[in-house]
Formats: structure tokens, C-alpha cells, sequence
């Protein structure tokens, strides 16, 4: 009988625990959610913890008799970011029939994390403020960017568009007019598209535009490394050797870049300035691998074009053999894009007046050292919290 009533007591004793756990993480979930409002609303880090405090006091906590962790960023889980606020409560668990046999003390803890919505990094960046549609998913195009926003600054109707059997992927898609959530598109932050969200900037707005440097250079039949200055005929490749562009900063004008051949194209700390409404136009079944600079002027950029040029339209249609590390930068013109790599292995932002996605497209912007401009946009709404854990 001593047994049989010590595990009857045990389990009375086991079930207001486990009521009191229930009743210690809705606290912990009202402390965090107002934390994050509080968050959201520019407070101090003390005042982000008095007002989780409240919040858990009124709600039930124990707070003389336990403790109260905040945390922000979380310390541990999925979403470790200065967005979020982790909550972290402890009361001693009291012992009622099985006090009788057990005399030790243990805590309840119950964690919960809130996340604000408002803050992501941006990888492709449309600038007009006009264009209709802004950023365009057509036909079979399919862009996957499940680690950053797309954001385009368009105010009209359709800043954002996914048409046909045209897919995207992407944590929140983010635009200054409006755009309609369709079957095509998947999101993995926002539960719908962000609208009347403010413009993004111009990450590379203070780059300046290189002067020319040197006297010009020509290219040969065939030639298989090329070194950077001024190429005032354009540069052609249409043959099928193996190619290297020496690191530098490479002046393009007269006929713009164009690849059209089976060649294995490489090019590591390169910068190619298309000016005078010179054009890059990527097509056919050549293997293009650059990478911009990761430190100096131009950091980050691997295509800058004349900012004075509005009518010429670069195209990227490389394919699954495209890996361009860095900024695709054309602010006065449309970029229409189509594919490259896994979105794993890249570390490619595309910011231009307009951008069209016509094949499969992977942008990935955080790679640590590719010394890119982070670009933060507003995304979701405005001033929402959400419960995140």
C-alpha cells in the first residue's frame, strides 16, 4: 500500500506540473510577443526586459520565486537574428503528495522567442520607380531566392509580377506598389506580399564610374587571357579555348561583351564597365566563372554600367554553366536574366532599373567575404510581431 500510494501521489503531483508548465509557457509566449513590440518600436534593452516582466508577472509567473532570461538575439534556435527576442522562464516546481518521499526542489522553464517583421536582406533590386511590372517571372522562368527578399520600387499595380507557369521562391517578396500572390509563388518568412512597402536604396549609388584607363586595347582571334584596361572595340568571345581575365577593372566600350562560344571563361577580382551604352549579352554554352573584387572601389562588382545609358538591355543567359560572384549592377537599364548554378554555390545580387526572369535564376546574398553591400529591406507588415517558437 506505501507503494502504490507514493505512485498515485507522484502522478497527481506529475499532472499539476505539467498544467503548470502549460500555464508558464503562456506566459512566457504573452512576454515575448510584447518584448518584440516593444522591440518593433525602438525600445532600450531594458525596457524590452521590463516589459517582458510585466507581461510574465500579470500572466501568472511566479516572479519571486523564479527567474526571467531575455535574449536578444535567441541564443539558440531557428531564428538567431537581431529581429527576434528570446524569452526564458524558471519557477520551482512545487511538490504536493510526493513531498512526502522526495524532498528535493526542480524548476519548470518554459521558452518562447518572438520575431518582428520589417528587417531582411535584399538580393535583387529592381530601382524604377514606374516600370510596369518592375521585376517580371514569365513564361517557364523560375528564380529561387530562399535566403533573401526581392524588392522592387515600382508604385504601380503589378511591381511584381509571376506569370505563366513562372515559379518564385523567397523568404518575402517586397514591393512600393502592389503585386498579386498566385500559385507560382512560395513564400517562406511573409504569409503574403509585402505592398506599400518604402523604395529600397541604391546599394552602389556612391560607386563612381571609372575613368578610361589607358590607351586601348584589342582583342585577337582566339586569345586566351586577357588583362584589365581599356577595350575600346568591345570584347567578343566566340571560340571554344579556355580564357582568363587577369584581376582588375576592365573599361568596356565599342561593342560591348559578348559571349557567344563554347569557351571556359574565367576571371577572378574582376570588374567590367560597360560604358556609352555598351551592352553584356551572355549566351550559348560557355562556362562563365567571375568574381568581384572583395575589397577597394569596386567591391563587390563584377558588372557596372553607365549610369547615363537608358536604352541598352544586358542579358545573362548562361545557363546552369553561369556562376557570377558578386553584383550584377545596372541602375538606368533592364537586366533580363536566366539562370545559372545551384543557389547553394552563389553569392550573386542583381540590382537593376528592371529585371526579367526568363529561365531558372539563383541568387544567394549571404556569402561572408564576397564584399557585396548588405542590403536591408522592410518586408511584411509594418510594425507585425509574430510568435516564431
Amino acid at each position: 500500500m506505501p507503494v502504490v500510494v507514493a505512485f498515485c501521489g507522484l502522478g497527481i503531483d506529475t499532472a499539476a506540473w505539467f498544467y503548470r508548465a502549460r500555464q508558464l509557457h503562456g506566459a512566457a509566449d504573452i512576454a515575448a510577443f510584447n518584448a518584440a513590440v516593444a522591440l518593433n518600436a525602438g525600445a532600450s534593452g531594458s525596457a524590452i526586459t521590463t516589459a517582458a516582466t510585466t507581461a510574465a508577472t500579470a500572466n501568472g509567473w511566479n516572479s519571486g520565486a523564479g527567474t526571467i532570461t531575455v535574449n536578444n538575439p535567441p541564443a539558440a534556435g531557428t531564428h538567431e537574428t537581431s529581429d527576434s527576442i528570446e524569452i526564458i522562464l524558471t519557477e520551482p516546481a512545487p511538490r504536493y503528495f510526493s513531498a512526502i518521499y522526495l524532498t528535493s526542489n526542480f524548476n519548470i522553464t518554459a521558452r518562447s522567442v518572438a520575431t518582428k517583421h520589417g528587417s531582411h536582406i535584399a538580393c535583387v533590386i529592381a530601382l524604377s520607380p514606374n516600370a510596369s511590372p518592375g521585376i517580371s517571372i514569365g513564361g517557364s522562368g523560375t528564380m529561387d531566392s530562399s535566403n533573401c527578399d526581392i524588392v522592387s520600387n515600382s508604385t504601380t499595380s503589378d511591381a511584381i509580377s509571376v506569370g505563366g507557369s513562372g515559379s518564385l521562391t523567397v523568404p518575402c517578396a517586397v514591393s512600393v506598389g502592389s503585386s498579386t500572390l498566385t500559385s507560382g509563388v512560395h513564400l517562406t518568412k511573409c504569409t503574403t506580399m509585402t505592398n506599400g512597402a518604402p523604395p529600397a536604396a541604391d546599394p552602389y549609388y556612391s560607386v563612381p564610374a571609372p575613368a578610361i584607363p589607358g590607351t586601348c586595347q584589342t582583342v585577337s582571334n582566339k586569345q586566351t587571357s586577357f588583362s584589365p584596361g581599356y577595350y575600346c572595340n568591345g570584347i567578343s568571345i566566340n571560340w571554344s579555348n579556355a580564357v582568363t581575365f587577369q584581376p582588375g577593372l576592365y573599361y568596356i566600350s565599342g561593342g560591348g561583351f559578348t559571349v557567344n562560344g563554347q569557351a571556359n571563361i574565367t576571371g577572378a577580382g574582376v570588374t567590367f564597365y560597360l560604358a556609352n551604352g555598351n551592352s553584356v549579352n551572355m549566351n550559348g554554352g560557355a562556362t562563365v566563372n567571375f568574381s568581384a573584387p572583395t575589397s577597394g572601389t569596386y567591391s563587390g562588382v563584377t558588372f557596372f554600367g553607365d549610369r547615363s545609358d537608358k536604352t541598352s538591355n544586358p542579358v545573362f543567359n548562361g545557363g546552369s554553366a553561369q556562376v557570377i560572384t558578386g553584383a550584377i549592377y545596372f541602375p538606368t537599364q533592364g537586366v533580363t536574366y536566366s539562370g545559372h548554378g545551384s543557389a547553394n554555390s552563389q553569392c550573386t545580387q542583381l540590382v537593376a532599373y528592371t529585371v526579367t526572369v526568363t529561365g531558372n535564376a539563383n541568387f544567394n546574398a549571404t556569402c561572408p567575404g564576397d564584399g557585396m553591400t548588405t542590403v536591408n529591406v522592410a518586408d511584411a507588415a509594418p510594425g507585425s510581431v509574430y510568435l516564431s517558437e
